[in-house]
Parts: structure tokens; C-alpha cells; sequence
């Protein structure tokens, strides 16, 4: 079983490492549990401002193989068709990876080139006493999956699904939380930073998932992206940017809501329209 490596300790690790509380444990089991708790209790989370974080660790050859895939010819873009990879396999279980190579390989059989990586800030992001902090692991889990995609014929878009003060479906008060606005530029500073050298053929960017009409105006939503906008283009002036239209007011399980494109955005951003067909009984 040697080969496991810890992805919070990079020391190995071996088969078996799950119990039942309610079983007796071999040595070997009591050992590696041991292990596996010392492991785990240590701090992962590192500031933002850490600069090891703004370097990723995505290999040769998935870049590569970024480079040779379809690019934008002036405002066309390419043939893309593809899925989300939700939230959750992002998210650590006891120190484990939950996306492999093989769901990259997966995607690439059923026929898609193009996957959204839906990112919750709070997937690898915390606020302590005010200040941001990164899980460091976390942000490895994205290189992976970005080189794996890659390398497998796959365009990434990063999503941010989430920023402090603003995810679609909650309380947002980020236009009114100072603190809240600075801290989503800071994560997207972050981010273009760490995946500037990426080919631009192989990843893009999603500023914020559905911005809705009933807090933003095409207004406040467009100041709010063009300082995300920004923000990037300081640190990667090439790949494409992705905005979510503005979700329309209304129960979009109930009557549809189709999104409406920002009237603030310049050309050269791509806006994505998101359509809710009603799901009221009999339409």
C-alpha cells in the first residue's frame, strides 16, 4: 500500500485508514490512526498574503497540453460544450482527495471539452479576526483538477460561486460591507495571480455566480465587476472573463427566470445567461 501520500503532510499514507468506532483496532490501525489525527490537526490555513500561495503547482505537461487546445478567434468561441464540477468534490474528507484523474478522463469519454469549477470562497478560504486566510490544500485540489482537465482536451472556467457578502440565494450586504467588497477583489488577486501562466486556450474566469436584480442594479453590479475585472487584468491581462447575467426578480421555480445581460459591462467581456425554465405544475 506504500504510494498514498498525505495531502496535508505529503508523508505516506496507507490503505485501511477508515474505522468503525465501534471495532477494535489492529496496532497497525491504531498507528495509522494516530497518525491520521496528528495529520489532520494541523494548521492548514495560511494569510493570503503567503507568498508560496501565488505560485501554482500545475506540471509541464498539462500545460502543454493547455496550450494546444481550441482558442477565441476574435469574438467566436470555440466549440465548447460541457458540466459543472460541483462544490463538494472539492472539499477535503479527513485529508482525502475527492476528484481524481479519472473523473477528468470520465468527462473526456462523455463527450465534453468545457467544465465550470463551482468554487464557494468558504471551500478554501476563512476570515480570522478580520483577516483572510487560504487552505493551502485546497488551492493544490485546483491546480490538480485544472492540469487533469487540461490534459484531458478540457477547457476550465473558474467560478467563483461565492464572495464574502454576496452568494445567490443568501443575506448579501457586500455593497454596504466595505470590508466584504475589498476581500472579494483580495481572492481574486489571489487567483489570477496563481493562474496567470496558465494558456489562456485552457482556463477563463467567472467573476460571481448569478448577481440577482433584487440587491444589484446594472449599475452597482457593473462597478462591482469592472474593480473584479481589474483586479485581474493587473495580474493576467489575456484570458477570457466570464460574467453571469443578472438573475431576473421572480420565483424561478415557479414562473422562470432567465438572466439578462449586464448593460455595464464592456464588449470584450463574455456574459453568461442563465435560464431557469418554470417547473410549475402542468407548464
Amino acid at each position: 500500500s506504500l504510494g498514498k501520500v498525505s495531502l496535508y503532510s505529503n508523508k505516506p499514507v496507507f490503505d485501511g485508514d477508515f474505522f468503525s468506532g465501534q471495532d477494535y483496532l489492529t496496532r497497525k490501525e491504531a498507528v495509522l490512526a494516530f497518525s491520521r489525527l496528528l495529520d489532520n490537526s494541523k494548521d492548514v490555513y495560511v494569510p493570503i498574503e503567503e507568498e508560496s500561495l501565488y505560485e501554482n503547482e500545475i506540471w509541464a505537461e498539462a500545460l502543454t497540453a493547455g496550450e494546444a487546445l481550441p482558442s477565441i478567434e476574435g469574438d467566436e468561441l470555440p466549440d465548447w460544450h460541457g458540466t459543472s464540477i460541483a462544490r463538494d468534490i472539492l472539499i477535503y474528507t479527513d485529508g482525502r482527495e475527492l476528484y481524481t484523474e479519472e473523473d477528468a478522463k470520465l468527462i473526456k469519454e462523455y463527450g465534453f471539452n468545457y467544465v465550470r469549477i463551482v468554487c464557494m470562497h468558504t471551500d478554501f478560504i476563512k476570515e480570522i479576526e478580520g483577516q483572510l486566510y487560504v487552505n493551502k490544500h485546497q488551492m493544490r485540489n485546483i491546480d490538480n483538477i485544472i492540469g487533469w482537465c487540461m490534459e484531458n482536451g478540457i477547457h476550465v472556467c473558474l467560478d467563483l460561486h461565492s464572495v464574502p457578502g454576496y452568494v445567490s440565494g443568501g443575506t448579501p450586504d457586500i455593497l454596504e460591507n466595505q470590508t466584504h467588497y475589498e476581500q472579494a477583489l483580495e481572492i481574486w488577486n489571489l487567483l489570477s495571480s496563481r493562474y496567470a501562466n496558465i494558456p489562456v486556450n485552457g482556463l477563463s474566469y467567472n467573476l460571481l455566480n448569478e448577481p440577482a436584480l433584487h440587491y444589484f442594479t446594472h449599475e452597482s453590479y457593473g462597478a462591482l465587476a469592472m474593480d473584479m475585472i481589474s483586479t485581474i487584468r493587473k495580474n493576467d491581462t489575456d484570458k477570457m472573463i466570464v460574467s453571469d447575467g443578472l438573475l431576473s426578480l421572480g420565483d424561478i421555480w415557479q414562473t422562470g427566470c432567465p438572466s439578462v445581460p449586464c448593460t455595464e459591462l464592456p464588449a470584450d467581456i463574455v456574459q453568461s445567461i442563465h435560464l431557469y425554465p418554470s417547473w410549475k405544475q402542468g407548464s
